[in-house]
């Protein structure tokens, strides 16, 4: 047996045993059939490869580089599924998204099947008396190629997104997973843009075929073995492709290499033009790697201290990053999440946990972590801890320390939330979270890359950061206790109107119940108790009405309409408001409206109302419409007492404010709402004892 052959098999043998081990690691549903069956396709074609290069009959030769070409095609599909699912929190949701992709590449076997005859051909010269022949792939076959190179764009596209979105021992548990993969598809993208490019059949693209594929099962047992229940579940950013360096990195592979194609068939062909583009894409790959590289950025960072002596923390651009992406946070898990990523980052700790202290030393929680889930957290927690010797220990400290079994309780107790992932990861360091003599919480740090130890210089830094996210911290806090308190003020004031009502219509009720056995038998008893009770059921009605007319849900349906009719069926439904000669009425000529009139006319109803209980019985309450170029206006001005400046600023527009006895401080509120959703505007002027114009301002387009 020829010695491809065996090492063929063996490949086939390896993919076998990872997808085994994949089954023991019960990896999820979507991720696991992805893995076994892209190794086992990738393997089983590399199989026939082999087998293709074993003859020299022709006819043979053609049916088995045929059927290479259609076991290939099935590939593209389970490589692209897995690199969309593995180690994400949302594997259907990637499937659900990327549907059409999938479903198209897996329709792409129906092409080679049938065209089978027509995948590849033999090529015959005779040059000097020498018979030459070289097997060449017609459409079908290079449709499959170029399918497969978009596959494995996208694929490496989705495995840099996912290493990206990783952190911490996170990215230490899945970056063999990554390198092992973008290994195969870098292996892949090789040999199939170099098929797509030359039409040509290569025996060497075996090897290198089978070196991808031996280098990714290496690196996924590797990565299996530190898979733990399932593996890692991750949220990748759902930005655009368009700043991938695996996209960037491809696109200029495939640029570099056309160009050097065209160039060397213009001048007679270069036979090194293959090595050359491999060697393209090697270097390539090494300077992705090296920008993804935690070692290696450690390792830059020491040596730029060590020799051109300047400090491994640029502190001003580190604090000006901190704040930048901190800003944006407005709520506390995702400032932990954002401060933990930034310090492991920073630092080079792949284990950074935000640990947070309850107001009043209520209880211990964690905000985020690189390295553990919720589960180990609740785990971790089921310790005897004590939150109130915690705050106490950590306000007495207040700088970051070295955690060791030697560090006097209850800090020792620390130990205790922090599993340590190596044996030598540089020691454990706590940071208190201070702010304003109260300890909020810390930060335990770990694992460190290379086991280098922390410093002073690196204690200072985590000074910085650690008081920086404490009072971020402590704001949240102060935020949400402002906001219930202001929920909790608005509910009172709501439920203090709403009880007032209903307890005078309560006393109705009751009063007629008390005198209902014994005047039951008189008609006009039962007459006033029928209106009574009518009265009670419109009364509880508009007390629902005005609080549904809160929710910021309205729908508004404009349509041309008479601004003047709809003014006069609000005069109408007002009744005696509007009722007398005090109500004096100006309707100018005006063009079509775009509005919605059953909520305008709620609008001049409600401000013909505030006037009429504004206004004495002697006083006078104007109505008046005009246009102006952009406009359509209502003016309602009355001659009644008038408002406050104070008031107008601070409460007449905010729900629940009012001066009326038996109002709810709602009505001015709803009708700010109903205009300014038109993109109108309400204007108000008033003077105390001089009375109130209000100007309603709609957009004639």
């Amino acid at each position: 047996m020829q010695p491809a052959l065996i090492a063929s098999y063996m490949g086939l043998g390896l993919a076998a045993g990872v997808s085994g081990l994949s089954l023991l690691k019960r990896l999820p549903g979507w991720t696991r059939l992805g893995l076994i069956a892209s190794l086992l396709g990738v393997a089983a074609e590399g199989v026939m490869e082999a087998y293709t290069w074993t003859t020299r009959d022709p006819s043979i030769f053609l049916f088995r580089i045929s059927l290479s070409i259609l076991i290939l095609s099935f590939t593209p599909a389970p490589l692209l599924l897995f690199t969309l699912c593995y180690a994400r929190a949302n594997p259907g949701d990637q499937v659900r998204q990327w549907r059409v992709p999938l479903i198209t590449l897996c329709f792409l076997p129906a092409i080679p099947l049938s065209w089978f005859k027509d995948i590849a051909s033999v090529r015959t010269w005779v040059q000097e008396g020498i018979v030459n022949q070289v097997v060449l792939l017609n459409w079908p076959g290079s449709l499959v190629c170029f399918a497969m190179v978009v596959a494995l764009v996208m694929g490496l596209t989705h495995l840099e997104r996912t290493f990206r979105a990783s952190v911490g021992t996170m990215r230490w548990r899945i970056k063999y997973a990554i390198i092992g993969f973008a290994g195969l598809l870098a292996a892949r993208l090789y040999t199939s843009s170099q098929v797509v490019l030359y039409s040509f059949v290569h025996s060497w693209t075996q090897s290198i075929n089978l070196a991808g594929l031996l280098f990714a099962s290496a690196c996924m047992v590797i990565a299996l073995k530190r898979t733990e229940k399932g593996g890692v579940e991750l949220y990748p950013s759902r930005g655009t492709i368009y700043g991938s360096i695996s996209v960037a990195a491809a696109g200029i592979y495939l640029f570099i290499v056309g160009i050097l194609f065209k160039l060397s068939a213009a001048f007679g062909g270069d036979s090194l033009l293959p090595i050359k583009s491999f060697l393209i894409l090697a270097a390539l790959g090494l300077v992705a790697a090296f920008g993804f590289s935690d070692r290696l950025r450690l390792l830059t960072k020491q040596f730029v201290s060590r020799h051109f002596n300047r400090p491994i923390y640029d502190y001003r651009k580190l604090w000006l990053l901190f704040t930048t992406r901190t800003a944006s946070c407005r709520d506390v898990p995702s400032l932990c999440a954002e401060s933990v990523r930034l310090i492991s980052e920073t630092t080079e700790a792949l284990s950074v946990t935000i640990w947070l202290l309850a107001a009043r030393d209520a209880g211990l929680s964690m905000g985020a972590s690189t390295s553990m889930t919720d589960q180990q957290a609740q785990e971790a927690l089921q310790n005897d801890l004590s939150p109130a010797g915690l705050a106490a220990g950590l306000l007495s400290q207040k700088n970051p320390f070295l955690l060791s079994e030697t560090t006097p309780p209850p800090l020792k107790d620390l130990l205790k939330l922090h599993p340590a992932y190596f044996k030598s990861g540089g020691g454990i360091v706590c940071v208190p979270l201070l702010a304003r003599d109260e300890a909020v919480g810390f930060i335990l740090l770990g694992d460190r890359v290379a086991g280098v130890p922390f410093t002073l210089e690196d204690l200072d830094l985590l000074k910085c950061l650690g008081d920086q996210a404490a009072g971020s911290l402590l704001g949240l806090r102060l935020s949400d206790e402002i906001i219930r308190a202001r929920e909790l003020q608005a509910f009172q004031l709501m439920a203090t109107f709403f009880v007032h009502d209903l307890k005078n219509t309560a006393s109705s009720l009751s009063l007629m119940l008390q005198n209902f056995p014994a005047q039951f038998a008189n008609p006009a008893f039962r007459d006033d108790a029928i209106k009574v009770v009518g009265k009670a059921v419109t009364r509880i009605r508009e007390l629902i009405t005005r609080l549904t007319s809160l929710r910021g849900d309205m729908e508004i349906n404009r349509r041309p309409t008479d601004f003047n009719s709809v003014v006069t069926a609000a005069l109408e439904a007002t009744g005696p408001a509007a009722s007398g000669n005090r109500v004096q009425t100006l309707l100018g000529n005006l063009p079509l409206v775009p509005i919605d009139p059953e909520h305008i006319q709620k609008v001049v109803v409600n401000l013909v109302l505030n006037a009429h209980d504004a206004t004495p019985m002697d006083g006078t309450i104007e109505v008046k419409t005009e246009a102006t170029d952009t406009d359509a206006v209502l003016i309602v001005s009355d001659t009644g007492c008038g408002m406050s400046p104070d008031f107008i600023r601070n409460s007449l527009f905010r729900p629940f404010q009012t001066t009326k006895r038996q109002g709810m401080g709602i009505g001015m509120f709803h009708c700010k709402t109903l205009v300014e959703a038109h993109k109108g505007r309400i204007d108000v002027s008033s003077e105390p004892g001089k009375g109130t114009i209000f100007q309603v301002r709609l957009p004639l387009k």
